[in-house]
């Protein structure tokens, strides 16, 4: 598992390579972005730092502000073992007073977060169901707390 601050352009490709499998045509959002690009998509109006996680079939996308760690992308090309467990365990020990905000689809990241959250010792704060959906996708927008 790769933890870093900085991309390049392989490690921008392996990024678009995974989003391209994972997601649907109309919910990619990365595939014309350069490195930089991808970072800026982290670094929001609100999100002063980028941290990104990477593994050989998963990704982890997230932006840091002082008030919040907001995961912007979670994605993945098929089963995810330990490494992205630990990526996810790390974002929620950095939490301290923070929170940490998400976006799940109910049939892929949802049931995994969740189980996730219980084993790290999390709690969900909120969850909203959105009234939007990709494609009959339900999505939830969580916070989670230590």
């Amino acid at each position: 598992m790769l933890k870093t601050k900085k991309l390049d352009k392989v490690l921008a490709k392996e990024i678009k390579r995974i989003e391209k499998t994972a997601y649907p045509k109309q919910m990619r959002a990365l595939q014309g972005e350069s490195a930089e690009g991808i970072l800026e998509y982290c670094r929001d109006e609100e999100n002063d730092e980028a941290i990104v996680y990477l593994g050989a079939n998963w990704y982890i996308l997230s932006g840091v502000s002082d008030a919040k760690v907001e995961v912007v992308d979670f994605a993945s090309t098929g089963r995810v073992g330990s490494e992205m467990f630990l990526a996810f365990r790390d974002l929620i020990e950095t939490l301290g007073t923070k929170e940490l905000w998400m976006s799940c689809r109910e049939t892929t990241s949802y049931p995994l977060v969740l189980a996730l959250v219980r084993r790290y010792g999390a709690r969900i704060k909120t969850d909203y169901v959105d009234r939007y959906s990709f494609q009959g996708e339900t999505m939830h927008d969580l916070v989670i707390w230590k």
